[in-house]
């Protein structure tokens, strides 16, 4: 099993099993190699709050620094359409969409009790050179994060 490491601003919590929730958004993850699949929730009284939630993860890095981050951005556009992006964390510029999409949606949804989850897949080594390869039995860290558009950038 993959173990992840959460890091929230200066909170790191490890943990062993297969999901995570901090505040709104909930992560949970099952492996079926040479897939992984992830499932992102996100509360559903705070769904009016933000404009993009999502996670991302990384081998080395500190609770400020989350650089080069390996992330997945979850949101609905304009046109109401769900939209899973995958990108890379870049210093204080924000996230860069990766050129390769390699996030396979399986469904987004709304709940039963109004939650709004979106479920994807990718293989644990996708051979993009802009995502982690995913092996069992190393530690990551695990950044979640939730914000507004400003600017049309999140």
């Amino acid at each position: 099993m993959i173990r992840l490491v959460l890091l929230v601003s200066v909170l790191s919590v490890a943990w062993s099993a297969g999901s995570v929730t901090w505040g709104a958004i909930g992560v949970s993850w099952n492996i079926e190699s040479p897939y992984v699949t992830f499932t992102v929730a996100m509360a559903a009284a705070d769904l009016s709050k933000f404009d993009y939630w999502g996670f991302g993860f990384n081998e080395d890095g500190s609770d400020d620094d989350d650089e080069g981050t390996d992330f997945y951005i979850v949101y609905k556009d304009g046109t109401g359409v769900n939209r899973v992006v995958d990108s890379v964390l870049n210093d204080e510029s924000g996230p860069t969409t990766d050129s390769v999409n390699d996030a396979s949606i399986i469904t987004h949804a709304v709940d039963a009790s109004g939650n709004f989850v979106t479920s994807f897949s990718r293989l644990l080594d996708t051979g993009d050179a802009n995502d982690y390869t995913l092996v069992e039995g190393t530690d990551y860290e695990l950044f979640l994060r939730a914000g507004t558009v400003k600017d049309g950038a999140p």
